[in-house]
């Protein structure tokens, strides 16, 4: 399965509308849309916000696990996308009031960074995501 329908199944399991996916990570419908239908593919950044918010790992979306929940999260019920309690730290939820309190250019900045960080490897946690052990 390709990233978009993955994509577009989570979402419509975690029942969200493209619009409302969008405005979770700041992009637009039409981009949701594009995701979903492979026209455009998300970069790393885009893809671990999709993770933080359907509780899955970014290995679920390249098709290289077949269960979305992550490792340390296996027999917890609880799924982020349906829970009313807070699931993001008091520094996750800092960086995500200050992600929305910039303007788009910051906020780009912010992605392109994070993507720098998260595509060299170096700064990743061991056995976080599946991406550095």
């Amino acid at each position: 399965m390709k990233i978009g329908n993955i994509l577009k199944n989570l979402r419509l399991a975690a029942g969200l509308t493209q619009e409302q996916l969008g405005k979770k990570v700041n992009l637009t419908k039409a981009n949701i849309s594009k995701y979903e239908s492979d026209d455009i593919e998300p970069n790393l950044a885009t893809l671990y916000m999709f993770a933080v918010i359907f509780n899955c790992t970014i290995d679920y979306f390249f098709g290289l696990v077949n269960d979305p929940t992550p490792p340390n999260k296996k027999g917890n019920s609880r799924n982020a996308t349906s829970s009313k309690e807070n699931v993001y730290s008091k520094d996750e939820q800092l960086l995500v009031e200050s992600y929305r309190a910039l303007n788009e250019e910051g906020q780009e900045k912010i992605i392109d960074y994070v993507d720098d960080l998260m595509t060299s490897g170096k700064y990743i946690k061991s056995g976080q995501l599946g991406l550095a052990e």
